[in-house]
């Protein structure tokens, strides 16, 4: 379905950089981006500490699941 907008298209390749860059780093995609985005919508992270959610820093705060 394409964009219908510029900002559409804009927000669209983003959001497919930071998947890519994801499955580069070896990060699960899904389970990244269902994790930031519960993390940006809850407000469990302010928006200063949004950089740590991106694919390259998130392996390292996640925790570790037992």
């Amino acid at each position: 379905m394409p964009p219908s907008s510029n900002g559409g298209a804009r927000h669209r390749a983003i959001v497919s950089s930071l998947v890519a860059t994801a499955k580069l780093k070896g990060v699960e995609q899904q389970a990244w981006l269902t994790d930031v985005l519960e993390r940006m919508v809850s407000g469990r992270d302010k928006a200063h500490e949004l950089e740590r959610l991106l694919p390259w820093a998130w392996k390292a705060v996640r925790p570790v699941d037992g």
